[in-house]
């Protein structure tokens, strides 16, 4: 689309065409629907880590089931990291903090898993 329309192309797929038509509006609305949708399933596994961790600080006097406050806290984050920080920043954070995840935390927890098995 860049090559053909150079800068009268928007930079979203969806923004080149117009809202005020029905089936623009439905497709928006299906994309939106689904966008929704896979944030429950990309965030399982975090809720999940997320609860072993606190239990294993000691988190057992907030109760037995941890999950619903692990999800409401980051429901919550998540939407105030969408509402404040800019779009830019966050791909920026994103890339850091991936990065950052995969030279330096990683192997150390990779170093700490296989040094507990006793290997010598």
């Amino acid at each position: 689309g860049a090559f053909a329309f150079g800068s009268a192309a928007k930079p979203l797929a969806l923004s080149n065409l117009p809202l005020h038509e029905p089936i623009t509006q439905v497709i928006s609305l299906m994309v939106g629907g689904s966008v929704e949708l896979l944030v429950a399933i990309v965030a399982f596994p975090t809720v999940q880590s997320l609860e072993f961790l606190l239990r294993q600080c000691g988190a057992q006097r907030l109760g037995g089931n941890l999950r619903p406050l692990v999800v409401v806290v980051m429901a919550v984050l998540m939407v105030v990291v969408d509402a404040f920080l800019p779009t830019k920043a966050a791909f920026t954070l994103c890339g850091a903090l991936g990065l950052s995840m995969g030279a330096y935390v990683m192997p150390c927890v990779l170093f700490f898993r296989l040094g507990a098995g006793g290997s010598g």
